[in-house]
């Protein structure tokens, strides 16, 4: 998680997409905070639509490996 957090180019959002698991993934914005998403689409053929389902802070994901290094956040 603290890998991804750092990633991120200034002024921009970086989004990660899981390879696994379609419609899947995290992005971090440049105040730091990381979100993670499904994307879909509600009609075939439809525009693409992202729901949130949670967001982490940047003093969280930073610590998390310190919490529980087994289990990611």
């Amino acid at each position: 998680m603290a890998a991804l957090m750092k990633a991120a180019v200034p002024n921009k959002t970086t989004y990660y997409f899981d390879d696994d698991l379609a419609g899947f993934g995290f992005y971090r914005t440049t105040t730091g905070t990381g979100t993670y998403f499904a994307e879909f689409r509600p009609v075939a053929g439809g525009s693409k639509k992202r729901l949130k389902l949670v967001r982490i802070p940047l003093d969280v994901a930073h610590h998390s490996e310190m919490i529980s290094p087994t289990i990611p956040i």
